[in-house]
């Protein structure tokens, strides 16, 4: 209502007491209903924000049983795989070993190749292959060579050391002890460092130490230490 009307409605509840009694009556009942309707509203908001709420707590506790999940899996893999290089010889022992060669060995430089005297030719022209790194044309050469003389120390100790450059350490030890035989030898201190590095390389660190005690060299006495360590 507005202007004349609404005036004389105002007028009206203040001279008619039922009028004015029903009008509190229907402002009362609307309000309550307002109240309602709101009411019902916050209420669905609250559903809201708790299925919310608990939509999110679900999605932590998932994704905390998947991490949970996901490190029981590394750490059996990683059981599984140290097992593994255990059984297969691989393990840390051996890896040490392996370091420690690769650490410590390093050919032999070599004799000069004069190739002055005709019969020593072939030897020479391996021992050319061999400083150039192509150890197994030299060691074909040389195991020609060693057949005429079995005894020869010298033939042994290189086709020894190229085996070992070669990663051949059984075919190496072999030779080298050969070697060994001669203590006379000028290869002497060699011979037995190379067949400590050989040993070391085979995974026997004892007969590796045994070996190296009998070399004087200083670089032996090194790796002896480590060994030791």
């Amino acid at each position: 209502l507005e202007g004349a009307p609404l005036v004389q409605f105002e007028k009206r509840l203040i001279e008619d007491a039922v009028l004015a009694a029903n009008v509190e009556e229907q402002r009362i009942l609307s309000n309550a209903i307002k109240e309602q309707n709101l009411r019902t509203r916050l209420d669905g908001f609250h559903d809201m924000l708790s299925e919310n709420k608990e939509d999110s707590s679900n999605k932590v506790i998932n994704l905390n049983t998947y991490l949970r999940y996901a490190v029981a899996a590394c750490v059996a893999f990683l059981l599984l795989w140290g097992g593994f290089k255990y059984f297969n010889g691989t393990g840390s022992s051996q890896e040490q070993n392996e370091q420690l060669f690769a650490a410590h060995f390093a050919p032999d430089p070599g004799l000069p190749t004069t190739m002055s005297a005709s019969d020593n030719y072939e030897f020479f022209n391996a021992m050319v292959s061999y400083k150039q790194g192509d150890y197994q044309k030299a060691i074909e050469v040389w195991e020609t060579l060693i057949k005429e003389k079995p005894r020869n120390d010298t033939l042994n100790y290189f086709i020894g050391v190229a085996h070992l450059a070669n990663n051949n350490e059984g075919e190496a030890i072999s030779y080298l002890q050969w070697a060994a035989e001669y203590p006379e030898s000028v290869f002497s201190k060699e011979v037995y460092h190379y067949l400590g590095l050989a040993h070391l390389k085979n995974g026997d660190k004892e007969t590796a130490a045994t070996a190296l005690e009998k070399s004087e060299l200083k670089k032996s006495g090194e790796l002896l230490k480590k060994l030791s360590d």
